[in-house]
């Protein structure tokens, strides 16, 4: 009998049933999630529960696991994106570490994205020396994809461990289509925000569609230089703007 299910590091209580104390029990095996550690609990004394007799005990988990564990920092990236014939995507990272690797670490990226050390040199495959964990590692969207959305996969592995999943999300889209009667005065770009540039004295009503066409923001504009405040996620918008019947449409990537 145990307690399942807990992170490296924790503390906590514990109560089972122990009826006649025929047992003076000193501590109590805890199974640690996947890996089947033991932890040791202390035995704290018993206790009358509606007739019944409780032991009562207090537990630790591990700091670390004693078997070879590869970890990444995250199971999954998406907002990886590009309009056709303008790859690749940016690159997004993660980190990967673990315990107890006596072996280099094989990174290996699916068909439509590749992996780096450096954010420079980007292949399908990278072996990452045992001794420079934790690395960072960068992935980015393969360049010369069509219009399209692109799932995909990086298996972290390592002789004698379990390998680990990083699950990936792209898109490729068509170049946005401008309108008849764009606004020259009228500007949208990214900078740690969207920042909407108006140098007209028309005011500017703007909107902001996310890649699926919802819209996800509004705002109307005065003359001048003005950020939206937003909690947008990463990724592809779209971005309308209409001032005095002349609209511009522009398209930006939110990092």
């Amino acid at each position: 009998q145990g307690i399942l299910n807990l992170d490296y590091g924790d503390t906590g209580m514990f109560a089972f049933l122990n009826n006649g104390r025929q047992n003076t029990i000193a501590d109590i095996a805890l199974s640690h999630g996947n890996y089947g550690d033991i932890i040791v609990g202390g035995f704290m004394g018993y206790a009358d529960y509606n007739g019944f007799d409780i032991a009562i005990g207090k537990f630790y988990s591990a700091a670390t696991p004693t078997i070879p564990v590869i970890e990444t920092s995250v199971q999954s990236l998406s907002g990886f994106y590009y309009e056709e014939n303008a790859g690749p995507s940016e690159s997004n990272t993660y980190v990967l570490s673990g315990y107890n690797l006596e072996n280099d670490l094989t990174v290996t990226s699916s068909e439509y994205f590749e992996v780096s050390l450096d954010d420079k040199n980007f292949v399908s495959e990278i072996t990452v020396a045992v001794e420079d964990i934790p690395a960072t590692i960068y992935v980015r969207m393969k360049a010369g994809l069509t219009e399209g959305s692109y799932d995909g996969e990086i298996i972290n592995s390592c002789e004698g461990a379990e390998s680990v999943t990083v699950y990936l999300n792209g898109y490729v889209d068509e170049p946005a289509a401008i309108g008849e009667n764009e606004n020259a005065n009228v500007n949208v770009y990214f900078s740690n925000g969207i920042v909407v540039e108006n140098n007209s004295e028309n005011i500017v009503n703007v909107m902001v569609y996310n890649i699926a066409g919802q819209p996800v923001m509004s705002a109307t504009i005065g003359q001048g230089v003005q950020k939206l405040e937003s909690s947008l996620s990463t990724g592809a918008y779209i971005v309308k703007m209409n001032a005095n019947g002349s609209e511009s449409i522009r398209k930006i990537i939110v990092r």
